[in-house]
């Protein structure tokens, strides 16, 4: 999906070199969290050359280290956290330099929701903390840091321990055990046997004496590799195969490890002078270096390179064309933002929305109330907290802009029924955002019928208010031949189990099943969906239970258009879809105020697509519950996507998702629906496809969908499982091994599932042997799983997880199915937040190729090898 006309322009991605002051370091006081910590003390701050670590060393303590990529924020001056306590304030206050603008503060974790601050204040006479500030955030979020090799993974995990250094500067033997895997009589040998200890009494190291040839032998003691044996047999030359030729290693590269389908002027293969840079490079054995041959230990380092990633940086990069409308990108996007935990009992917040924002999600959402004096957000009806309106402003103007440049959106949920409140809103907005905000439309945009949406190119670093508007009278004319009646009402006998077909993990409370009113038709039998554990669509639609009804409706304008009512697929008093939309009641009168900030995105109540397509408002966005979605989704799947090629649409969890849960997105992106809004507070897996989608394209948060759902009059069917002018394919990925999964001896196996349109989305469906006691290097080995048709590749996205056998999760990788690269590879992992895990990886083999249906597989191999094809028949017909 992320490679989405992705040939638009490639970019070559390079890692920032490192400034040579903050190298060399900066003197900072580190202060404690709170009142009960240890008391403030100096520091020096320092980040590595290669720019993995940031470390510091307080006075009688281990050196403290922190991954880059584990980065989350960097703030200084006035966005930093200032200490409270008077004496470190005198201590670094002085006339010239206020202690605000000497603060730095760094925050790092796993979860947005569970952080970690470290709080500094400069005590240089030109205080940097600005510098550090901007190039850290720069590093954490830049394509070199956070998708990387083996060979930069075990750099990295070298750096840390040899800068990691107890208070004697030594680096303690214990954590470089537990690198290796915990305690084992293999790794006391391997430690013996690269010189690094000299007995079992040795606590310690020297880092002197620890270098990186020397940490990578000890890796190979430690994990070893057989299955690295077979392939290299495979290639070796020489008397007892001890090496592979230059020539055979060409072969290697330009046959297995590339893509069939590259097309060879614009992606040429390797040259003699390539190949031999690569065994310059790789092989270690000057000898075998110098003749042009390869050992093991080179094809390893080969295979574990930059050289020769799973897929490459630039597919990371901003490389997608942004100047296409609005409608036709899928937007990162978040729903009731402000919550940090379950929808009925949790604690709302203005950081979650910095954290949000900072991900790259572009849409979040602010339920309004009236307060006190001031307006707040919160859950309305729920023991949820609320949070002041302002706060969370202030937080979305720090943060909108800080990792990608292009538009967000404010999805409001205003249940503020009072005008003075709501001018406040407004003004806050107005004041606090500034010229960041767009009030007037672009004039080569203008909000008129039968136009389209601006690009983000043309509306970069701009905030979007998304709120009821007032509207003119004379809007509210229908056609005097059209019905009253909603083209969806047919829609509502959709049982809740189709409904419940969108769950991805059961919610801790469950709605009951829906009753379909009278007058609406029973869905055909052949409406087959799958159990509620799969979390996808059916395989196949379901006949419209009347196709004049979807031509019918009414194109009078409607003012009630919250989020609580807008998808709603029924004119009636329809229960149970109230109980889906969630626990607040309808959204309060928009007062002009509110009303002249909003624009492009200008919510309505869904009436039909029919409607829809004669109003030609591209500016009018229709918001659903998972389950109207579904429903609108397996009845008119085509109407959907045209409707989305057009304006845009926002989808949100259903009401009984109180635990917050998520249903699986995929299934909205196939109907080419923009916002598919969801609690980024719960790391589940489909919130893992999330950031694993839109970590493409530079973080942006705007991925371009594919060509099938945005050219005009070009028809596209999301349950087909044919395509015109699309060639499908046939992914075939063999998991061979792990490494270094986990530091406790654990039993593991792989699962390997597949997300896509209907035809194309395999899960649970394949996954390794269990190995037993061993996540050092378990050897899984078995069968290949074979996607026989993907029939659209570039909105397929491969998951790789690995497993503990208590259902634990040790790692994982979501992956665009067109942009893999073949032959053998490896995968370094990510934890549930989709950040790297340093050391985790696993060797896979991976072919594709286009897909050829099985009775012309006979036929397309006699193409591809005419004289093997021939050679096969004449032995088959003597045989005979």
């Amino acid at each position: 999906m992320a490679g989405a006309e992705s040939a638009v322009h490639r970019v070559l991605v390079e890692k920032p070199s490192i400034p040579e002051r903050l190298i060399n370091g900066s003197k900072f006081i580190k202060w404690p969290k709170s009142d009960n910590d240890v008391s403030s003390v100096q520091v020096t701050l320092r980040i590595d050359p290669q720019g993995h670590v940031i470390y510091w060393q307080e006075p009688g303590r281990d050196t403290e280290c922190l991954e880059i990529s584990c980065i989350r924020d960097t703030r200084a001056g006035k966005y930093a956290k200032e200490p409270k306590d008077s004496q470190l304030i005198k201590m670094v206050c002085n006339s010239s330099v206020p202690v605000t603008e000497k603060c730095l503060t760094i925050v790092y974790g796993v979860k947005l929701v569970e952080l970690t601050f470290l709080n500094f204040v400069s005590v240089e006479p030109e205080p940097q903390q600005c510098e550090w500030a901007d190039f850290l955030l720069l590093l954490a979020y830049h394509p070199c840091t956070r998708h990387v090799s083996v060979q930069t993974s075990v750099e990295k995990a070298y750096t840390r321990l040899k800068l990691e250094t107890n208070q004697m500067g030594e680096i303690p033997v214990k954590k470089l055990i537990k690198v290796l895997g915990g305690k084992s009589r293999r790794v006391d040998h391997a430690l013996l046997s690269v010189g690094l200890v000299t007995g079992k009494r040795d606590v310690s190291i020297k880092p002197e004496d620890f270098h990186l040839t020397g940490f990578k032998k000890l890796l190979q003691f430690c994990c070893l590799r057989p299955e690295l044996d077979t392939v290299f047999s495979s290639l070796g030359t020489g008397a007892r195969r001890m090496y592979v030729s230059q020539q055979k290693f060409k072969e290697f590269i330009n046959t297995e490890q590339r893509d069939p389908k590259l097309n060879e002027i614009l992606y040429p293969v390797k040259t003699d002078d390539q190949v031999l840079e690569y065994i310059t490079n790789f092989e270690s054995n000057e000898m075998f270096a110098a003749k042009g041959q390869l050992t093991l230990e080179g094809l390893d380092a080969y295979l574990q390179s930059d050289d020769n990633l799973i897929v490459e940086p630039d597919r990371y990069a901003e490389h997608q064309s942004m100047t296409a409308p609005l409608s036709h990108y899928f937007i990162n996007s978040s729903h009731n933002t402000y919550l940090t935990g379950t929808q009925l009992r949790s604690k709302s917040s203005a950081e979650i929305y910095r954290q949000v924002l900072l991900t790259g999600c572009r849409c979040v959402e602010l339920d309004c109330w009236e307060g006190d004096e001031e307006p707040v957000i919160n859950h309305g009806f729920t023991l949820c907290t609320h949070v002041l309106f302002r706060e969370v402003i202030e937080a979305i103007n720090e943060s909108a802009f800080k990792t990608s440049p292009y538009p967000v959106i404010l999805s409001f949920e205003n249940h503020v029924d009072n005008p003075q409140q709501q001018a406040k809103m407004a003004q806050y907005c107005r004041d606090i955002f500034g010229d960041k905000l767009l009030i007037d439309p672009l004039s080569k945009y203008p909000i008129v019928s039968d136009s389209c949406l601006p690009p983000p190119s043309e509306i970069k670093y701009k905030i979007i208010v998304k709120n009821k508007k007032q509207r003119p009278s004379a809007d509210t004319t229908p056609p005097a031949t059209e019905a009253t009646t909603p083209a969806a009402d047919t829609t509502t006998a959709a049982t809740e189990a189709t409904a419940t077909a969108t769950d991805a993990t059961t919610p801790a409370a469950t709605a009951p099943a829906a009753t379909a009113p009278a007058a609406a038709a029973t869905p055909p039998s052949t409406n087959t969906t799958p159990p509620a554990t799969d979390a996808m669509p059916p395989t196949t639609k379901s006949t419209p239970p009347t196709t004049d009804a979807k031509r019918n409706g009414s194109e009078s304008n409607e003012d009630e258009d919250s989020d609580d009512e807008e998808g709603r697929i029924t004119n009636l008093d329809y229960e149970e879809n109230a109980k889906e939309a969630g626990t607040a009641m309808k959204e309060s009168k928009a007062y002009e105020a509110m009303s002249s900030l909003v624009n492009y995105v200008q919510p309505v109540r869904f009436k039909s697509f029919d409607i829809s397509e004669r109003r030609k408002r591209c500016y009018e966005i229709s918001s659903f519950t998972e389950s109207a979605a579904l429903r609108l989704l397996t009845f008119y799947p085509m109407d959907f996507v045209r409707y989305n090629r057009r304006q845009m649409s926002r989808i949100y969890p259903k009401g009984a998702r109180v635990d917050s849960s998520n249903y699986m997105p995929q299934i909205f992106w196939n109907a080419g629906c923009q916002f598919v809004a969801l609690n980024f507070q719960i790391l589940d897996q489909p919130m893992q496809l999330n950031m694993g989608l839109f970590e493409f394209n530079g973080s942006t948060g705007y991925i371009l969908k594919p060509p099938h759902m945005r050219i005009k009059d070009r028809q596209f069917d999301p349950f087909s499982k044919n395509l015109d002018g699309v060639v499908a394919i046939t992914l075939k990925i063999k998991i061979i091994s792990g490494q270094f999964l986990s530091s406790s001896k654990v039993s593991t196996y792989v699962e390997v599932d597949m997300y896509g349109l209907p035809a194309d989305t395999i899960r649970k469906r394949f996954k390794t042997k269990t190995v037993e006691g061993n996540s050092l290097n378990p050897y899984y080995n078995g069968d290949e799983f074979v996607f026989e048709k993907v029939v659209l590749p570039n909105l397929a996205t491969l998951r790789i997880a690995v497993m503990e056998t208590n259902g634990s999760m040790l790692g994982q990788r979501f992956l665009p199915v067109d942009a893999l690269k073949p032959g053998y590879r490896y995968i370094t992992l990510r934890n549930e937040g989709n950040q790297p895990l340093t050391m985790p990886s696993i060797f896979i083999h991976l072919q594709v190729g286009d897909y050829v249906p099985p009775e012309l597989m006979e036929f397309s191999e006699a193409l591809v090898n005419p004289i093997t094809y021939m050679k096969e028949k004449e032995r088959a017909e003597k045989e005979l």
